[in-house]
């Protein structure tokens, strides 16, 4: 659950559909699993009109649901080139980017105001692709007149920019490393969209099997076994090839 938003649990037909790492295919995603809570403000089928900060707080929520709060990634150093591997907690990460607010809110409408009068909203993916392939000076002024609701169009944006950063952080961002081969500090650039859809699409090609050991087993319909929780799916694979195992095991 996340601000009244909730996501249904991932089911084959879910991750079937995860075919690359944009956030047209996060978005996709979100639009099947949102579904109704107790204080919906996007309801279902609109996660395109969801803040970046909250579609990635869901993205989060899946991710630790199907593969746990740990992260365990790759890196390369940036100043020995030697490769290495970088762990840590995702809640761990979501807690660090709490900072001071620099703006009111959230008002009843779901926006904020800063200390000059200047009321603005949280950006969401439509504004993403709007400011997709500017330069990134063209893209944060852009961006800073399409989330501000009202106010001085011609103030500095600079104040604006900052508290948008503050009261929206994303999963987008550098992270402090140390190389353990050189022992010198870095930092590793770590988006989590793209990390859990990576993620669910290699772990596509175990879909196929886990569907034909369950036909085989059952004799349930494709569509059948695609509808089950991922979690479902997984605990009768492990429970069908732990009985073929027992059945090889000599008397």
């Amino acid at each position: 659950m996340d601000g009244g938003r909730a996501c249904a649990s991932l089911c084959g037909h879910d991750e079937s559909l995860v075919r690359g790492t944009s956030s047209a295919v996060a978005v996709a995603l979100l639009d099947r699993l949102l579904v109704s809570g107790s204080d919906d403000a996007v309801p279902p089928g609109s996660a395109g009109d969801l803040a970046i900060c909250d579609r990635d707080r869901l993205l989060a929520a899946i991710y630790r649901a199907v593969f746990g709060d740990r992260i365990d990634t790759r890196a390369s150093c940036v100043h020995c080139d030697h490769p290495f591997e970088l762990e840590f907690s995702l809640a761990a990460l979501q807690d660090s980017l709490a900072g001071e607010d620099l703006a009111e809110g959230p008002d009843s409408s779901g926006h904020y105001r800063l200390a000059d009068g200047r009321v603005f909203r949280l950006p969401s993916w439509r504004d993403e692709q709007a400011i997709a392939g500017l330069d990134p000076a063209d893209a944060r002024r852009t961006l800073a007149t399409r989330c501000l609701v009202s106010g001085d169009p011609d103030a500095d944006p600079a104040p604006l920019l900052a508290a948008l950063e503050r009261q929206a952080p994303v999963l987008d961002l550098e992270l402090d490393a140390r190389c353990p081969d050189c022992e010198r500090d870095g930092v590793v650039h770590f988006d989590l969209q793209s990390f859990l859809l990576a993620a669910l699409q290699r772990e596509g090609q175990w879909l196929a099997r886990d569907v034909h050991r369950i036909a085989v087993a059952y004799h349930w319909s494709h569509k059948e076994i695609l509808d089950l929780p991922r979690s479902q799916r997984q605990l009768h694979v492990t429970l069908i090839e732990a009985d073929m195992a027992a059945r090889r095991r000599p008397a």
